[in-house]
């Protein structure tokens, strides 16, 4: 399509050097403000890109991608992540519009490619989102090839979009037009990741601790409450530094099958065979690639079959994996009812968290607490009649103050699946300290003993509400 001159528009262009055809522009009325940005520097995907000033004051870069449909495999598994990456890290809230050739049924496509498997995958492991209209983008002029979806919207933002198909041009893609809501920001979709403890570096995480934590400090020495507090926040903040960097998080609830070479082999004729098919719709073809997906579908539920199997006899009476395998195929998502409040019926999810939350806080208030001064004396007052009237009762001097040994073996008693606090230390990142780190979470806790002090971060809770089915008809 040629790019005519317009006396209300301003043409900015990247013109291919080496070919007639390509290239990308960005066509921008005078009246707007803008600025044109640095061109990324990609290998693969050619763009150019401005920035325009929105209605709430702030900026958004708006750019023109384009992959070029011949790319071949081999340079699109080479540079087409990395080039996708450069644009993500070009600039913030900013919008990557335009045909990136890669077919995937998330975005309505028929087919599939090597680029949107690339694509697909990094969308699931980082930090922005994808966006496309309801229909088709693509709509050939051949009848032997498929309308897709190819054109695209990729953004870093947190503004909300809705993508349209406008039919003003005359091409065989059609044009996309969408509204920056500035008013109505959108979750970035991020998976849940977790950490995975099974394959923990603890030597590394034990020579980060030594290196990082400083013990000049022992029960003598830690005067006050506030010393305590202090001591408390600096051994949770280097726990979490070198659980950090010394454990790998991966996908939640991935389940991936473990396919051998001669079934991908398979899969990948089958794929060939569909490809020539569309192309030549000849019926021998057709047969053949059904006889293959059979064949294909019977190896993989043998796969699964056996997988099963083998974790049917892995699971031992002594371990968790009874419990959780049967817990698994016992219990199915427990949906919570509307809740009735003072207010009405509450049905979203957030305002029954709410309610369930605001509950538990005011049946668990403790009365005295309404009154600090109260509170405070009404402790002072029972600790001092209960020496008063125990006169025999030794101090903390005089008593044998415990040992690193006696804390370390009361630790590796700790259950190492136990759920953690509000801090999110695991009962295992306590069994690995270096001694140095028992030497200071004993200096904590004798502290705590002779100042009879219970540190306010150690009263912390997350509280998991357990749906339980009630037969109301019995009752």
């Amino acid at each position: 399509m040629k790019l005519a001159r317009d006396p209300e528009f301003l043409i900015y262009r990247l013109d291919r050097v080496d070919q007639e055809k390509g290239g990308v522009a960005i066509l921008v009325r005078k009246n707007l403000k803008h600025k044109i940005l640095p061109i990324p520097n990609t290998k693969i995907i050619e763009s150019i890109g401005i920035s325009v000033l929105l209605s709430n004051g702030t900026n958004a870069n708006i750019f023109s991608v384009y992959l070029p449909g011949g790319t071949k495999n081999s340079m699109i598994n080479d540079q087409f992540i990395n080039d996708i990456r450069i644009l993500m890290s070009s600039s913030k809230n900013s919008f990557f519009c335009g045909d990136l050739n890669a077919k995937h049924r998330y975005w309505n496509c028929n087919i599939a490619n090597r680029a949107r498997t690339l694509l697909y995958n990094e969308f699931c492991n980082k930090n922005f989102n994808i966006y496309f209209p309801q229909g088709n983008t693509y709509i050939p002029s051949d009848i032997n090839r498929q309308p897709s979806t190819i054109d695209l919207v990729l953004t870093n933002s947190n503004y909300d979009i809705e993508p349209k198909i406008s039919n003003e041009l005359v091409s065989d893609h059609t044009a996309i037009t969408f509204d920056i809501n500035t008013h109505s920001p959108a979750q970035l979709t991020e998976n849940k990741r977790q950490l995975d403890y099974s394959k923990a570096n603890w030597h590394n995480y034990r020579r980060m601790l030594i290196k990082s934590l400083n013990i000049q400090n022992n029960h003598e020495t830690i005067a006050t409450v506030d010393d305590i507090d202090t001591q408390i926040e600096k051994i949770t903040t280097e726990i979490t530094k070198a659980r950090d960097a010394s454990i790998p998080k991966v996908i939640c609830n991935q389940y991936k099958l473990n396919l051998p070479d001669s079934l991908i082999g398979l899969i990948k004729r089958k794929n060939a065979l569909k490809c020539a098919w569309r192309r030549n719709r000849v019926p021998s073809l057709k047969t053949e690639i059904n006889c293959m997906e059979k064949k294909i579908k019977y190896e993989i539920s043998l796969i699964r079959n056996k997988n099963w199997e083998h974790k049917l006899k892995s699971i031992k009476p002594s371990n968790q994996a009874l419990w959780k395998t049967t817990r698994m195929l016992k219990s199915g998502n427990k949906i919570i009812p509307p809740l009735m409040t003072a207010d009405g019926r509450v049905i979203r999810s957030v305002d029954k968290a709410n309610v369930i939350a605001d509950t538990f806080k005011e049946n668990h208030k403790n009365p005295l607490f309404k009154s600090p001064t109260v509170y405070d004396y009404s402790i002072k007052t029972t600790v001092a009649n209960y020496l008063n009237n125990n006169t025999n009762v030794d101090t903390l001097d005089s008593l044998s103050l415990p040992t690193i040994e006696e804390l370390k073996e009361a630790v590796n008693r700790l259950p190492n699946n136990k759920a953690p606090g509000k801090d999110d230390i695991k009962n295992s990142l306590i069994k690995n300290l270096p001694n140095i780190g028992y030497e200071l979470l004993l200096s904590i806790f004798i502290a705590c003993l002779r100042l009879g002090y219970f540190p306010m971060s150690w009263k912390h809770v997350k509280v998991f509400p357990i749906a339980q089915f009630v037969n109301f008809l019995k009752d």
